[in-house]
């Protein structure tokens, strides 16, 4: 008789769970934009990078992401953030945070870093978090 074990994963509660995380990263960050303006008006696109990967692996405590699994990747690659959702012996899918800073009241993008070809392999959902520091 042959057993095989049937192992459900379900992408959409995962997808679900991803954004709660992201929705707590925001508002923690909006937060704490709002109590320092000074220094988060002064962070670079990199800085800001190394901020919302920290603050996301701060707050996954409580979701099945765990921090060792969120990684910075910056530099040239697409997105800037990954974190491992499933493992499986045919590798890893990931979800990823493209993170974009502005200083003025507007959003313009020339593109540069959200380059198909510097997309990271099995990265299956993108999202983009956005700051904006023209805080009066």
């Amino acid at each position: 008789m042959n057993e095989h074990i049937i192992i459900a994963h379900n992408e959409a509660d995962k997808l679900s769970e991803f954004q709660h995380l992201m929705n707590r990263t925001n508002t923690a960050l909006n937060e704490r934009a709002a109590a320092n303006p000074k220094a988060y008006k002064s962070l670079n696109g990199t800085a800001l990078e190394t901020i919302v990967c920290d603050t996301m692996k701060e707050l996954c405590g409580d979701t099945s992401f765990r921090p060792a699994d969120i990684e910075l990747k910056s530099g040239q690659s697409f997105p800037d953030i990954v974190t491992a959702y499933f493992q499986s012996e045919q590798g890893n899918r990931y979800y990823g945070v493209e993170v974009k800073t502005t200083k003025e009241n507007k959003w313009t993008s020339t593109g540069s870093s959200i380059v198909e070809s510097s997309r990271i392999a099995d990265v299956s959902h993108i999202l983009i978090s956005l700051a904006s520091w023209a805080l009066p």
